[in-house]
């Protein structure tokens, strides 16, 4: 409906925006977002888990079976797709992600600025929730992590564009923005799981919101009229429900009321509805002061009072909020709450659904072509804003202090958020010294090879053991490394990321001899050829064939390494063994192989005390001499 035309000063006032914002505007709105969010997300780079699923992804053929994989509970193919095309376009360079993760930024905005302009149509009202949604705390905590990005933005993103089609086939009848909306929404669920209430959510928005006549026997005629759509969003709501809970969802406890009533205020009260004005609690010192929750309270309050005496249908896009904002923060309390506390309640990740949604309920309370022209007589009530010396309208003024106040609160919850989350300026820091130092040794001709052992755990912690090894986590940078080796000089990363080179001390030296008189060589399942004082040559004779090696004497400490020199006709990866005195404990092993064109190989023993080795998993048909075993503690 269109807003009412301007009248003299003497009748009534109109009350709305009518002018629609030139293409021009959009455009120079949209990039001026982008260009904000890399300025202020020009610092971030991959860390947690973005490094293991992208070493997953690198490690992985693109099939069926790779894109249904978790991300731990997540069902993520999209998020697998852009993590494959990642690591084999571009391994190892966030350039390219930051600009993917810009790029989806831009779509997703794009996204909300169609839902906007089809909701509310082309107004200045459209244009303004835009710029919110692309400034927002939300999106913004999305921009710092690659993973969140990847799994989040395009639920959010083809959720939008999903419900633009509809809206546009609502009003045009033209099938193909059906099919569109169809598609987008099928996109979005393949992202996350956020996306299985963006259907029952439309639903909501056309039956309560859109809907003129309020009565269930029109809202069945709306549906009946509509079903082939609301069908093909059913089905696929369901499909999606089925699959979560079938092979992605965790059982848990169930939390207490009274947890899940603290949660729902931390969540709503403390969380949400600050977040939106720009204050994100912890992270900001203010945003949880007494004074900041009863000030958000009170004005979200007097802007629904506001609209609801203005428009006689704007209640209802507050009750949707509502409901939205509600289905959200239970379903989060009860699959979150029980595990983790009060945490994910303060996280913004949860709440991108909700977010974009407040923005288009505020529009659509304050819309005349959604809830309706306003009341001229609450109009006449209201006081007459007037210029500044008959020049400036008191609206502008206005405008610029709220848009200056939000963007002074953002600035400092987003730097104060940024300052929080440490751990990617740690894993740049530390990635990009590493890479420095490793180029410049390779144009000195230097072979380097890592000894193998756990990366600093700030960048990725032990609890995602084996990708926190270097051999699974420095090749997605500099995918020619070699790892526990030999020929080539030995070296470890130090926690500044600057490589250190070591050597491994001849503490105990075994010189294995195809003779065991001394007791200090033991074969199983293997033959052994040559002459006495030759190197031990082995020829597997059974399956699970093994050498145990005795040392001269016990070797106590940490931090040690055996070093073996061999030669041998086949490549394969070798399994090894301690016996601290308890039996034969096997040692992780490594990705790399021993292969012909080798000569020697190392391996860490992370135990306490040594008194035998074991070699294995030699394989059947092979021939492998070991020439002479070092183990010993590190020299820096």
């Amino acid at each position: 409906m269109a807003a009412p035309a301007a009248t003299t000063s003497s009748g009534p006032r109109a009350f709305g925006w009518t002018t629609a914002p030139p293409r021009w505007l959009w455009t120079l709105v949209l990039g001026v977002q982008v260009a904000i969010m890399a300025a202020y997300r020009n610092d971030t780079f991959f860390f947690r888990d973005d490094l293991l699923f992208l070493e997953q992804a690198r490690e992985s053929r693109l099939t069926i079976f790779y894109l249904r994989d978790g991300l731990f509970e997540h069902f993520s193919p999209i998020s697998r797709l852009l993590d494959y095309v990642l690591v084999h376009v571009a391994p190892g360079n966030f350039t390219v992600a930051f600009a993917l993760m810009l790029l989806m930024f831009a779509l997703t905005l794009c996204a909300f600025a169609f839902a906007s302009v089809a909701l509310l149509g082309n107004r200045p009202l459209s244009l303004t929730l835009t710029i919110a949604f692309g400034q927002s705390l939300f999106v913004f905590r999305l921009l710092g992590w690659w993973t969140a990005t990847a799994n989040i933005l395009p639920a959010i993103g083809f959720g939008l564009a999903a419900m633009a089609g509809y809206l546009t086939w609502h009003r045009s009848k033209r099938h193909r923005w059906l099919l569109l909306s169809i598609g987008a929404y099928a996109i979005s669920l393949g992202a996350h799981e956020q996306a299985i209430l963006l259907g029952p959510e439309l639903l909501l928005l056309r039956l309560l919101v859109l809907e003129e006549e309020f009565s269930v026997a029109a809202w069945v005629r709306v549906v009946w009229r509509e079903r082939w759509a609301w069908i093909a969003y059913g089905s696929m709501s369901l499909l999606a429900v089925w699959n979560y809970y079938q092979f992605y969802y965790v059982p848990r406890s169930r939390p207490g009321i009274g947890l899940v009533a603290h949660f729902a205020e931390v969540s709503i009260v403390e969380t949400f509805f600050p977040a939106l004005f720009g204050v994100k609690y912890p992270e900001t010192p203010f945003a949880n002061h007494p004074a900041t929750v009863i000030l958000v309270a009170v004005t979200v309050s007097a802007v629904v009072l506001l609209s609801v005496a203005l428009r006689r249908r704007a209640w209802r896009a507050w009750a949707l909020l509502g409901l939205v904002v509600g289905v959200n923060t239970l379903a989060l309390a009860f699959s979150r709450a029980q595990l983790y506390g009060l945490v994910p309640a303060r996280e913004l990740y949860y709440y991108q659904g909700p977010a974009f949604y407040a923005l288009l309920c505020v529009g659509c309370a304050l819309s005349n072509r959604v809830s309706g022209p306003a009341r001229q007589g609450m109009v006449a009530r209201l006081p007459s804003l007037g210029r500044i010396r008959g020049r400036v309208p008191l609206t502008a003024v206005l405008g610029f202090i709220i848009v200056a106040s939000y963007q002074g609160l953002f600035a400092a919850s987003a730097r104060a958020m940024t300052d929080a989350t440490y751990q990617p300026a740690v894993a740049r820091g530390y990635v990009k010294v590493f890479l420095a130092d490793y180029s410049r040794l390779r144009s000195h001709g230097v072979d380097v090879v890592l000894l193998n052992r756990d990366v600093l755990p700030v960048v990725q912690p032990p609890e995602f053991a084996p990708f926190n090894r270097y051999d699974r986590f420095f090749p997605f940078f500099a995918p020619g490394l070699h790892f526990d080796q030999a020929p080539g000089a030995t070296y470890l990363v130090g926690p500044d990321g600057h490589l250190l080179p070591v050597t491994v001390a001849a503490d105990r030296r075994i010189s294995p001899t195809r003779l065991d008189s001394r007791s200090a060589v033991n074969l199983v399942g293997l033959s052994a050829t040559g002459s006495e004082g030759s190197p031990l040559c082995v020829t597997p004779t059974a399956p699970q064939p093994v050498v145990v090696l005795s040392l001269p004497s016990a070797l106590e400490g940490a931090d040690v390494y055996m070093r073996i020199d061999y030669a041998t006709d086949s490549t394969f990866a070798p399994a090894f063994a301690v016996d601290a005195g308890s039996g034969l404990v096997p040692v992780a092993p490594a990705l790399d192989t021993w292969s012909p064109h080798l000569t020697g190989g190392y391996a860490q023993l992370n135990f306490p005390l040594i008194q035998r080795v074991a070699i294995g998993n030699f394989p059947l048909g092979s021939h492998t001499c070991l020439k002479n075993i070092i183990i010993g503690h590190l020299q820096y």
